[in-house]
């Protein structure tokens, strides 16, 4: 698979009911903390069902939260 993604980013995956949402933050404290104030946007929703935050280079997850049902 193609890694269209630059390296040295942080990858927002966020699954809802209907699709997945991901999204491009560069990798520093500013870039965290932009991926963490749009998955809080998302935290509430009742279609939300997952969110994690990955490295671009290494694919480890960073951050994730899984909705309980």
């Amino acid at each position: 698979m193609l890694n269209i993604v630059g390296n040295n980013k942080y990858i927002l995956e966020i699954e809802t009911v209907s699709c997945i949402l991901i999204l491009v933050y560069k990798k520093n404290r500013e870039g965290l903390k932009d991926a963490l104030l749009k998955v809080e946007s998302f935290l509430g929703q009742s279609n939300y069902i997952s969110a994690k935050i990955l490295c671009s280079n290494s694919k480890q997850e960073v951050w994730c939260n899984f909705r309980a049902n």
